[in-house]
């Protein structure tokens, strides 16, 4: 005999709606040093594809969770000190470690830019440009300027 009520069940269901409330605890996890994958292993969060979704459809959302990484990168950064301090960790185990938070530090700290850039593009085309500079040239120089980061 199933002793769950419908009631119980449907408590249970993961959030597939996005609220701001939501998208505050998401960013807090993000900034603590958790990884999105991780967020999404609580049943009280969204799965990972609903989150990337949230991040695709939800005005400020994507920008929100990439400024929360940056915070969370420090979390990571502090990490890689403690784990090179470690006495009881050999070298290679040292080095595997560390390599991988800072790999992950670059790519994050990247995607910032990349979203920095293109809204210094879409700024600049709102406001009309700048002057002695055209939209071509300018859209030009925010590429090259996202592709040395």
């Amino acid at each position: 005999m199933d002793t769950t009520s419908p009631k119980a069940s449907r408590s249970a269901r993961r959030p597939t709606r996005y609220s701001k409330i939501l998208g505050t605890r998401i960013c807090q996890r993000l900034a603590s040093g958790q990884t999105l994958s991780q967020i999404c292993e609580d049943p009280k969060m969204p799965v990972y594809s609903v989150l990337r979704r949230w991040q695709d459809q939800e005005p400020g959302f994507l920008l929100a969770t990439l400024r929360a990484r940056q915070s969370g990168n420090e979390v990571l950064a502090e990490e890689c000190l403690r784990i090179a301090d470690d006495p009881l960790l050999a070298a290679s185990e040292k080095r595997v470690r560390i390599d991988t938070r800072m790999k992950l530090i670059g790519k994050w700290t990247a995607a910032v830019a990349q979203h920095d850039a293109a809204d210094l593009v879409e700024t600049h085309e709102d406001e009309g440009g700048l002057p002695g500079l055209d939209t071509a040239e300018f859209e030009a120089r925010a590429r090259r300027l996202a592709a040395e980061i």
